[in-house]
């Protein structure tokens, strides 16, 4: 007798299961698996094959190789379906798969598609979980992304404009942050007694020095209340979803660097005391140079030579070492931000008589009763010629009416379509948060 089939088949929204998490999904559904062989069934084994038609035709599966997966992405490729396979495998011998499709239905009015798990009679429960388990996946973020929460303004600019704005450290929201750095370096640079060092520290050259490094906020905490509250505009929240690999190389062929804020004062200790370590030969270098000056008869090792200015200017680059430390420093209060920063040092303002491409170009915006200066990074390599998946993945429509999100979901989707971003993903946050 035929093993009968039994099937979990529901709708999900259209475009949630995309070519850039189909293997995350993947390797959530086996970890999900692996659990009652772990425990209550016996010790097994389960493995996940993954499988994807595009519109045109073609296919990709899990053994191609991961620049198959790449080239796909950066075609943008529209997906037609789905397929995935789950099997255990007991040590006894025995075993048991299901199948899932995800197919796109392509029908305009429903956007959405269909999800069907099947398999034997006996793994009813395991289809059923498997089957909630990929709508909850598919509704949730992706994880690992960095975000960043903004205004529908400022989300329409960084997408009209592909590009993200760094503004001055000196006007960051936490008023106590050039402070608090000043607390904790002060002391490490008088211990360490490099007298040019001491003075960069002060506070009024800090708080010079600090309008020289230009900051991009962003969160590892997708969805998060406190960030929608603290971020965003009352009737207007959005979360950009940055995958944080591509976002730092992108960050790094326009000399910005993705940095995580340091919270406890031990990690920011930590970031203080190898620059000013460094130093350590160059002044050892430079006090046999000027004993030598004293009295020429003490001899001079050729390591010593010029010391006296090697150490000057490694003086002045520990302490632009130093600033860029600072800017990531943040109190301890604020620790559940999850922040990271992208990063950026410019030249002294003497610059500005300098013809193209060296001068800094400044933005100016207000904040309050703030014009705060700001830089522009572009969202795309340096290098034109290089071919890559652009870092935005997704955006969360933040917390509001449950009408009025769906609405802004349909605009979001409307904006990324007409600047050729129709594969990023758009999600309602999960927040039952008024925001009337």
């Amino acid at each position: 007798m035929a093993t009968e089939l039994k099937t979990d088949e529901r709708d999900i929204r259209r475009g949630l299961i995309t070519l850039a998490n189909v293997r995350q999904l993947g390797t959530h559904l086996t970890n999900d698996a692996a659990a009652p062989a772990e425990s209550g069934e016996g010790k097994g084994s389960v493995e996940a094959t993954a499988s994807v038609t595009f519109l045109d035709g073609s296919e990709i599966g899990s053994a191609d190789k991961s620049s198959s997966w790449t080239d796909a992405l950066i075609a943008k490729k529209p997906i037609r379906s789905v397929h995935v396979r789950l099997a255990r495998t007991y040590e006894d011998g025995t075993g048991s798969s299901i199948a899932i499709e995800l197919e796109n239905k392509w029908d305009m009015s429903l956007e959405l598609e269909h999800l069907t798990v099947s398999g034997n009679e006996s793994d009813t429960s395991w289809i059923n979980e498997t089957a909630k388990a990929i709508d909850v996946f598919a509704h949730a973020p992706t994880e690992g992304l960095l975000w960043h929460y903004t205004s529908w303004d400022g989300l329409k600019g960084i997408i009209e404009h592909d590009e993200v704005w760094s503004s001055s450290a000196a006007y960051l929201n936490d008023t106590e942050e050039i402070k608090r750095a000043l607390e904790i370096i002060k002391p490490i640079a008088k211990a360490a007694g490099h007298q040019q060092v001491i003075r960069a520290v002060s506070k009024p050259a800090f708080d010079f020095a600090a309008e020289r490094w230009y900051v991009t906020s962003l969160s590892a905490k997708s969805d998060d209340l406190g960030q929608w509250r603290g971020y965003t505009d009352s009737n207007s929240r959005f979360a950009i979803g940055f995958d944080r690999a591509r976002l730092s190389e992108v960050a790094t062929s326009w000399e910005w660097t993705l940095v995580p804020c340091k919270y406890k004062v031990a990690e920011q200790q930590a970031l203080v005391q190898p620059i000013l370590a460094g130093l350590e030969t160059a002044r050892e270098n430079a006090a046999v140079e000027a004993a030598h000056s004293r009295d020429s008869t003490l001899p001079l090792p050729p390591s010593a030579i010029r010391g006296g200015r090697a150490y000057s200017i490694l003086q002045g680059q520990a302490v632009q070492d130093i600033f860029g430390a600072a800017c990531q420093m943040k109190d301890p209060c604020f620790s559940d931000e999850a922040e990271e920063r992208l990063v950026k040092q410019i030249d002294w303002e003497g610059n500005v008589g300098l013809p193209e491409p060296h001068r800094t170009n400044y933005g100016f915006r207000q904040n309050g009763s703030l014009v705060v200066p700001y830089l522009k990074m572009p969202l795309r390599d340096r290098d034109v010629r290089k071919q890559a998946t652009h870092p935005i993945i997704e955006i969360i429509v933040g917390p509001g009416t449950e009408d009025h999100k769906l609405l802004n979901i349909q605009a979001v989707k409307k904006l990324m379509f007409a600047y050729n971003r129709a594969n990023v993903r758009v999600l309602p946050s999960r927040i039952p948060f008024r925001t009337y």
